[in-house]
């Protein structure tokens, strides 16, 4: 009778063990996202400069939005070197523009980019064609989970084209 009922304990023991063992442990450095921010704007620029100095919306544009997936993780890991993510959109006919970002319970740096567009400018009679685009160390903004933010993003000129 003993023996068996060490038997049994030593099979219940056995049973235990394997069940704990394949228990995973929760990964917190995981860089899925839990949640999601919406940043929305306008585009715009002023691009008839010997005039009004008007503002214009810009059209067409390709805008890019960049985070660092570290943002994405709750227990970053100070010696991995962790990937942008990049997402894409195009202003619409009025300059506005939507992102949906990855988002965590911690904040996450967006910046912000464009494709340069070129515009050909009439100034004292004379046309020429002028590089515009959004400068990605002035356009940034900080989200966290189910935040919605509307910004602007302002096209400068960064030159000339022959």
């Amino acid at each position: 009778m003993k023996k068996s009922f060490f038997s049994m304990n030593a099979i219940i023991a056995v049973i235990i063990l394997f069940s704990l063992s394949a228990c995973k442990k929760e990964n917190t450095n995981s860089s899925s996202p839990l949640y999601q921010a919406t940043v929305t704007g306008k585009a715009w620029a002023t691009f008839d400069q010997d005039a009004s100095n008007a503002v214009q919306p810009v059209a067409g544009a390709k805008i890019y939005a960049v985070i660092n997936t570290k943002d994405l993780v709750i227990n970053s890991d100070a010696n991995l070197t962790y990937a942008n993510k990049i997402y894409t959109t195009t202003t619409a006919s009025d300059g506005t523009f939507a992102f949906t970002i990855d988002t965590n319970i911690k904040d996450v740096t967006v910046s912000f980019y464009s494709d340069d567009i070129v515009r050909n400018l009439s100034a004292n009679s004379k046309t020429t064609s002028t590089i515009w685009t959004i400068d990605p160390t002035t356009f940034s903004v900080t989200v966290t989970k189910d935040v919605y933010r509307v910004i602007d993003l302002q096209f400068t000129s960064v030159g000339t084209k022959n």
